[in-house]
């Protein structure tokens, strides 16, 4: 196999998705819900290039501004925390039957924002594997690749495969 990446199997029933998800991780489903945080589609684009800009700066990765037509070219989901704040996003690109993961961002870096938006991140691609499920027309919802050896442009990123993994899928071929 060539390069990889994580993806969710589309076919398989709802619920049977949902048990895929380990405990833990469809534990911080249901807390993210009980703090008030929604997820939205289509909107919030500024907010989103804002925490996009911010997750490069942390990761030391140079800055790349996102183009409003190229976010019109994607589907975007954020999460709102219950102040209204968008703390995630992820913005997807639509290729060979897949939702792929084409920008992703949240504020896990900020020390305020941290704890709810892991919680509100996992929300997120909840929501988004309902969305591509509901649709019908996608296989696999695509993490956007995984990096076997943990490392990916020097930068060392074990804990996002890990996040990856946490929601059940599998490693199947990056074909996008």
């Amino acid at each position: 196999m060539g390069r990889v990446t994580i993806g969710i199997d589309l076919s398989k029933p709802l619920e049977e998705l949902w048990n895929d998800i380990p405990r833990k991780r469809r534990g911080d489903i249901r807390r993210a819900k009980r703090r008030g945080v929604k997820v939205e589609m289509d909107s919030h684009y500024g907010g989103f290039r804002d925490i996009y800009r911010g997750t490069r700066k942390e990761l030391n990765l140079p800055p790349w501004d996102i183009s409003r037509r190229e976010m019109e070219s994607c589907k975007l989901f954020v999460a709102l925390d219950s102040e209204g704040d968008v703390v995630a996003g992820e913005a997807f690109m639509f290729c060979k039957r897949r939702m792929r993961i084409k920008h992703v961002a949240s504020k896990r870096y900020d020390p305020e924002k941290r704890s709810i938006a892991g919680l509100a991140h996992a929300l997120l691609v909840w929501e988004a594997i309902k969305w591509g499920k509901k649709r019908g027309i996608f296989d696999y919802y695509d993490f956007g690749g995984y990096n076997p050896d943990g490392y990916a442009n020097k930068i060392d990123v074990t804990t996002i495969n890990v996040w990856k993994a946490g929601f059940g899928g599998s490693i199947i071929e990056k074909v996008c």
